[in-house]
């Protein structure tokens, strides 16, 4: 990412402070994984996102999908982007 303004000022680039993850809904067809990833916006101006999709895949078989919850990077702060994964427990083997 990278755009200039006059007088040659730069825009930072965000950064990726932290990532967890923890357990959401589980059923018997579905497993949840909720992950948190905490980003840095060194910028005057906010970051929306449009679309973060995830794909998780385990011996190469694609165990599951998954999108953003919550997608904004607010302007000069750390913002915390929610995606949630859902895993299709047939196809644990």
């Amino acid at each position: 990412m990278g755009c200039a303004q006059e007088g040659k000022q730069t825009v930072g680039k965000p950064e990726i402070r932290e990532i967890s993850h923890e357990w959401g809904k589980i059923t018997i067809s579905t497993t949840e994984i909720i992950t948190k990833v905490v980003v840095y916006n060194p910028n005057p101006i906010p970051l929306p996102l449009k679309d973060v999709l995830t794909e998780i895949y385990m011996n190469n078989v694609k165990m599951g999908k998954g999108s953003a919850l919550r997608a904004d990077i607010k302007a000069n702060s750390e913002s915390t982007v929610v995606i949630s994964t859902e895993l299709e427990n047939g196809r644990i083997p």
